[in-house]
C-alpha cells in the first residue's frame, strides 16, 4: 500500500495536481484578496494598494527572472515552498493594515511577498512546462491556471455570503482575514509531497530526462542569455501585458461600487476564469487538430476576445460611465443602471484574464522538451508579467485616470498581438521529440520518432532508442 502511494506521487499528473492546489490555497486567495478591496475604506487605501502592488511586482519581476537558475539548479520543491510562505506575511500586513492603519506593514509584506513569488510561479510553472507530455502541455497548464481561479471563487463566494447586506465601502471582515491565513498556511505545508525531477515517472515507468546540474552561476548566465532567445524575447510582449486586467477593473470597481457588488464581480470572474483557464488547455491540447493549428486557433480566438472587450471598455469608460468620479463612494450598487456595462466587461476581463497565460506559456512550452530550457522560462513568464503589472501600478498610482490608463493598455495589448503571431504562425512544430538529447521520450512515441528520425534516435546504429533509455534510466 505505501509503496504504491510513493509510486503514484512520482506521476507527472499528481505533481501538478499539488502545485495546483497550492496555487488554490495561496494566489487563489491573494486575487481574492485584491479583488475584495483588502484594505478599503480608510483615506490612504488607493496609496496602500499602489505603493504594495508596485514594490510586490517589481520585486517579483526581478526574483522571478532568475528563478529557473534555483530550480534547475535545486530542483522546485524548496522553490514552492518557500514562495508559498510569502502569501499569508502578505494578508498579514494587509490585515493589521486595516485594524491599525499602519501603511509600513502591508509594504513589508509586499516586499517580503516580491520575493518569495517570484520562487512559487517559477517552480508551478516549470512543474506544468517539464513535467507534461507535448500532449499534455496545454491541461497541465490549464489545470493549475483553473485552481488559481477556484480558489479565488471559494474565497469570493464566502464574503459574498458574509456581506450579501452590506452596501459599505468597507475592507475584508477579519474572521475572513483569519480564514484566508489559516488556508495559506495550509497549502504552504502541501509542498512538502513535491519530489525532485529526476523521481518522476510516467505511467510507462520512464524518466523525463537525464539531468545534468550546472553550477549556479553557469545557471545564472544561462538565463541571461535568454535575452538572445528571439522567440522567447518576441513573447514577452504578450507576457507583459497579461495581468492589466488585474489593474483597471479593480481600481474602476474600488471607486464606482459597493462591497457587496465588488463581492458579486469577484464570484463571477471566479467562476468564468476557471472555466477559461481550463477551457483553453484542453483546446490546445486538442487531438483532431494538429499542434501548429491549435497554435493559431488559439491565437484567434485569444486576439478576438482582446480586441472586443478592450474596444468595449472604451465605449463604456466614455460614454456610460460619468467624466467626474461621484462624491458618494461608493456611488453605485449592483441595481445601479451603472452596473450592467461594466460587468458584462469585468466578466470578459476575467476570461481573457485567465486565457491569456495559459497560451502564452503553452506556446514557450511547446517550443522545448527539455527540463532546464523549461526552467529557463518558466522563470520568465511570471517575471515578465510581474514586471507589466508593476508598470501598470506605477501608471495607476501616478495619478492617471481610468480613460487615459485604458489607452494605454489598448496600445500595449494590441501591438503585443504581432510579435504572438509570429509565434503561433511559424515556430511552433508537430513535436519536439527526438530533437533534443537529453529528453527522454514517451514508450508510446518511440516508434513513431524512429520510423520518422531514425538516425535522429539516440545511440543510433547501436540499439533503439528505447533500449537506450532503459540502461540510463531504470523503470521504477
Amino acid at each position: 500500500m505505501l509503496r504504491s502511494l510513493a509510486t503514484l506521487q512520482t506521476r507527472p499528473l499528481v505533481q501538478n495536481l499539488i502545485a495546483g492546489t497550492v496555487l488554490f490555497g495561496t494566489v487563489g486567495i491573494y486575487v481574492a484578496i485584491a479583488n475584495l478591496g483588502a484594505g478599503a475604506g480608510k483615506p490612504n487605501s488607493l496609496t496602500m494598494n499602489y505603493i504594495t502592488s508596485s514594490t510586490l511586482y517589481g520585486i517579483f519581476a526581478i526574483s522571478g527572472f532568475f528563478a529557473g537558475s534555483i530550480i534547475n539548479r535545486f530542483g522546485p520543491k524548496y522553490a514552492v515552498m518557500l514562495g508559498a510562505s510569502g502569501y499569508p506575511l502578505y494578508v498579514t500586513g494587509l490585515l493589521l493594515f486595516d485594524e491599525y492603519d499602519i501603511l509600513v506593514l502591508p509594504i513589508l509584506g509586499a516586499v517580503a511577498l516580491g520575493f518569495s513569488a517570484g520562487q512559487l510561479w517559477a517552480g508551478v510553472n516549470y512543474i506544468a512546462m517539464a513535467y507534461a507530455d507535448e500532449h499534455e502541455k496545454g491541461r497541465f497548464y490549464g489545470f493549475q491556471a483553473a485552481m488559481q481561479a477556484f480558489g479565488n471563487l471559494v474565497a469570493a463566494c464566502l464574503v459574498l455570503g458574509i456581506n450579501i447586506s452590506n452596501v459599505s465601502s468597507g475592507g475584508v471582515p477579519l474572521s475572513v482575514y483569519l480564514t484566508f491565513i489559516g488556508i495559506m498556511c495550509g497549502a504552504t505545508a502541501l509542498t512538502w509531497f513535491l519530489i525532485k525531477p529526476e523521481d518522476v515517472r510516467r505511467k510507462d515507468g520512464t524518466a523525463l530526462a537525464i539531468y545534468k546540474h550546472e553550477s549556479l552561476i553557469k545557471e545564472v548566465v544561462s538565463v541571461c542569455k535568454l535575452v538572445f532567445d528571439w522567440k522567447a524575447m518576441a513573447l514577452a510582449p504578450a507576457l507583459f501585458v497579461t495581468e492589466f486586467v488585474l489593474i483597471l477593473q479593480p481600481g474602476i470597481s474600488a471607486v464606482y461600487f459597493d462591497l457587496r457588488t465588488r463581492c458579486l464581480v469577484a464570484v463571477i470572474s471566479g467562476v468564468v476564469s476557471t472555466i477559461g483557464a481550463f477551457s483553453m488547455g484542453m483546446l490546445l491540447d486538442w487531438p483532431r487538430l494538429s499542434r501548429p493549428t491549435r497554435a493559431r486557433v488559439g491565437f484567434c480566438v485569444l486576439a478576438s476576445i482582446i480586441v472586443s472587450i478592450y474596444s468595449g471598455e472604451g465605449g463604456w469608460l466614455y460614454n456610460d460611465l460619468p467624466q467626474d468620479e461621484p462624491e458618494d463612494n461608493p456611488a453605485y450598487d449592483w441595481t445601479s443602471s451603472h452596473f450592467a456595462g461594466f460587468f458584462v466587461l469585468d466578466v470578459l476581463f476575467s476570461t481573457v484574464g485567465a486565457m491569456s497565460p495559459v497560451y502564452v506559456a503553452w506556446l514557450l512550452a511547446s517550443l522545448t522538451n527539455d527540463p532546464r530550457k523549461s526552467g529557463q522560462y518558466a522563470g520568465l513568464i511570471r517575471s515578465v508579467m510581474a514586471a507589466g503589472t508593476a508598470v501598470a501600478f506605477g501608471i495607476a498610482a501616478g495619478g492617471t485616470s481610468d480613460r487615459h490608463q485604458w489607452i494605454v493598455h489598448t496600445v500595449l495589448q494590441f501591438a503585443a498581438l504581432v510579435p504572438q503571431a509570429v509565434v503561433a504562425f511559424t515556430q511552433i512544430t508537430e513535436t519536439n521529440y527526438g530533437k533534443e538529447e537529453l529528453v527522454i521520450i514517451p514508450e508510446s512515441i518511440v516508434p513513431e520518432i524512429e520510423a520518422r528520425q531514425p538516425n535522429k534516435a539516440l545511440g543510433a546504429g547501436d540499439g533503439s532508442f528505447a533500449e537506450k533509455v532503459r540502461e540510463l534510466e531504470p523503470f521504477v
